[in-house]
């Protein structure tokens, strides 16, 4: 008997320290206010249902509601106008060792040009529509088409354009000789505010930037899954995962597994280069995976101070405004 309460006193206290250690309402609220990621700047949504990676998004367009596409210079000066803190672009490698910021491998799907942008000089796509091919009415009308030739920018353009604002540089199926590409590409073009950018790139991209050392973070999608799986094993400890040193992606559907959720992990993560991201439903087979809606803002904590990620920064930016103004 003694023996069966002893272990029973030893486990309410285990889980008494576990739920101390990991209880939010013991953490202080996080200083500071959300910063607003808005992935592709102001953008043209599309239907996402049934997507698979060769599936041309243009041709699915929803019915336009304002006149950016993403990508271009005026997008990404109209997401920061609507409070965007970073914005989200797509680098690739062209064929004279430059970087366009484009999305697509192929060009057919956007523009009125064939071939994959790494088989063109930056000159070459220069000349390209690349408002060409979206339409919303299965091909009807291309109310972009003729509006956007040589609209394409290349990176030394945006980053020279928006010296003090901050990028996360999507380097779209880069390996690792071309992190070495990039590297000493934004070291060619003049002064770059580095602290302000991030990269996001696969595995083997990612282990070279890392051995060279730039002090721009990389990260993936390899690594965020990698870190939500292992902070969701040992994060009870306290003790942040190795692979969760830049930081972590909460999906709002499933904060709730999350250890120390919402102001207990702040305070864990406030350190770490990215801190908290958070995202939309994981777990809808069709959704954004971003917070896209007023709904879904609301379901964002009242002390939050991470990021949000977002598609609708033109929805997303006024409406967190008037919240911290009292306004909503």
């Amino acid at each position: 008997m003694k023996v069966r309460h002893a272990v029973l006193s030893v486990t309410v206290a285990i889980l008494a320290g576990l739920v101390l250690n990991n209880a939010s309402w013991l953490a202080p609220p996080p200083e500071g206010e959300p910063k607003l990621y808005a992935h592709r700047g102001v953008h043209q949504p599309y239907v996402r249902a049934g997507l698979t990676n060769d599936t041309c998004t243009a041709a699915r367009m929803l019915e336009p509601r304002h006149d950016y596409l993403e990508n271009t210079i005026a997008s990404m000066e109209a997401a920061f106008a609507y409070g965007a803190d970073r914005v989200e672009i797509d680098i690739q490698r062209t064929a004279d060792g430059d970087w366009a910021v484009f999305h697509d491998a192929e060009l057919a799907c956007r523009t009125d040009g064939e071939g994959r942008v790494r088989e063109r000089t930056m000159a070459a796509l220069k000349t390209l529509d690349i408002g060409h091919g979206y339409t919303a009415d299965g091909g009807q009308t291309h109310p972009f088409r003729g509006r956007f030739l040589g609209a394409m920018p290349s990176l030394a353009e945006v980053l020279n354009r928006f010296p003090e604002r901050s990028f996360e540089l999507h380097a779209k199926g880069a390996d690792a000789a071309q992190a070495d590409a990039l590297w000493t590409y934004l070291q060619s073009i003049g002064k770059v505010n580095l602290p302000r950018l991030t990269v996001f790139a696969l595995p083997a991209f990612d282990a070279r930037w890392r051995e060279l050392d730039t002090g721009v973070p990389v990260t993936g999608k390899h690594r965020a899954k990698s870190c939500v799986l292992s902070y969701l094993l040992t994060g009870w400890t306290g003790r942040l995962p190795a692979a969760c040193a830049g930081g972590i992606v909460v999906p709002q559907d499933l904060a709730w597994l999350f250890w120390g959720w919402p102001n207990r992990l702040q305070q864990r993560f406030a350190d770490t280069p990215g801190g908290v991201m958070l995202i939309g439903s994981a777990l809808e087979r069709d959704g954004s995976r971003a917070v896209d809606s007023l709904v879904a803002l609301e379901r964002v904590p009242g002390r939050f101070a991470g990021w949000i990620y977002t598609n609708r920064i033109e929805t997303i930016g006024p409406a967190l405004e008037q919240r911290k103004r009292g306004a909503w």
